[in-house]
């Protein structure tokens, strides 16, 4: 047996904000032979109606656990681990198994108590169970390499060694969850499909859930009356830094953040259609390049007012905000109609 594997990885995927997608899109990104699927997905935004009573907005890629792009990805195989078959089999030592999945080409997606964790935010602060991705072991070293954010909120590479590993998981309440992904190399492919872009980008504009479409081709539950999608999430941004103001909402970054990355992904979208296909998409990235900027801007400054709390970063927020939905509603309008 090896004294170390680790698998390929993407480390910095562009989708890191929420992990159920950071995860997976590790893995898959990784290869390029993915990149015509993974560009003809993740264009519908969605986030919650009511800020109330959970005080924050939850701003993600569509709503669900991200099992609806797995459903649709063919290179990833997930196996979720009963719950009879953990603890018979697995709880009485969860590093041989990590090893021995790792071994067999397995990622391992598992829930532990950060308490245990060194480098994690809550390490001897405060019990968090939370989803932790194991990619890698070392043996000699009695580590296990990881994936997800440190303690300053940096998302990268942590070594969490076995002992560590082991008490977390031990000491996480018993309502968990336990994946292994697979990556399938051989005989899968996916053509970039620009009739599935335009239909997403229809929906985005037109502030629609684009999971009712696919209704029938997933369990998932794909009508949800407590979000809104697409263009509506810029007017739930506004409810919700309005409430921050007036201290009836939690500060978090992450729908900003979440916001950010959306741009980031619709530029690099044109800039593959460009690099793979005929057709002047020079303007299309031109012009996400400025919202992607003003983006950024705007994530930045939430941050500056989580420090100092003046109403003025907020107002300037909620102006660049109103400025990129008018740009990016022009430019996936003409994209439409070209």
């Amino acid at each position: 047996m090896a004294a170390k594997k680790i698998l390929q990885l993407n480390e910095k995927p562009l989708i890191y904000g929420r992990l159920h997608h950071a995860y997976p899109l590790s893995i898959i990104t990784s290869h390029e032979e993915t990149m015509p699927w993974f560009f003809s997905n993740f264009i519908q935004l969605s986030c919650l109606k009511n800020i109330h009573p959970q005080n924050t907005l939850d701003m993600n890629f569509l709503w669900d656990d991200g099992r609806f792009y797995l459903n649709s990805c063919p290179w990833i195989n997930y196996l979720d681990i009963p719950e009879s078959f953990f603890y018979h089999c697995i709880q009485k030592n969860i590093v041989d198994f990590i090893i021995s999945t790792i071994d067999t080409e397995g990622y391992v997606y598992l829930h532990v108590d950060e308490f245990y964790i060194p480098e994690k935010y809550s390490y001897q602060n405060r019990s968090y169970p939370h989803c932790n991705f194991i990619f890698g072991y070392n043996k000699d070293e009695k580590v296990f390499y990881t994936l997800g954010y440190d303690s300053l909120e940096r998302f990268k590479i942590i070594q969490t060694p076995f002992s560590d590993l082991e008490k977390s998981f031990t000491n996480c309440p018993p309502d968990f969850r336990l994946d292994v992904l697979y990556f399938i190399g051989q005989g899968s492919t996916y053509d970039f499909d620009f009739d599935l872009i335009r239909g997403y980008i229809q929906d985005y504009l037109s502030s629609q859930n684009s999971l009712v479409k696919f209704k029938t081709q997933t369990n998932l539950i794909y009508e949800d009356k407590n979000c809104v999608f697409g263009m509506a999430v810029y007017n739930q941004l506004k409810v919700y830094l309005s409430s921050l103001i007036e201290e009836k909402a939690e500060l978090d970054v992450r729908n900003l953040h979440i916001l950010w990355e959306h741009k980031v992904v619709m530029k690099e979208r044109f800039m593959f259609m460009k690099a793979n296909f005929k057709g002047d998409f020079s303007n299309y990235i031109k012009c996400y390049e400025e919202i992607e900027n003003k983006a950024l801007i705007q994530r930045c400054k939430f941050l500056k007012y989580s420090l100092s709390k003046k109403t003025k970063e907020i107002i300037s927020i909620l102006k660049g905000l109103e400025e990129m939905k008018d740009a990016e509603e022009q430019l996936l309008t003409s994209f439409l109609n070209s």
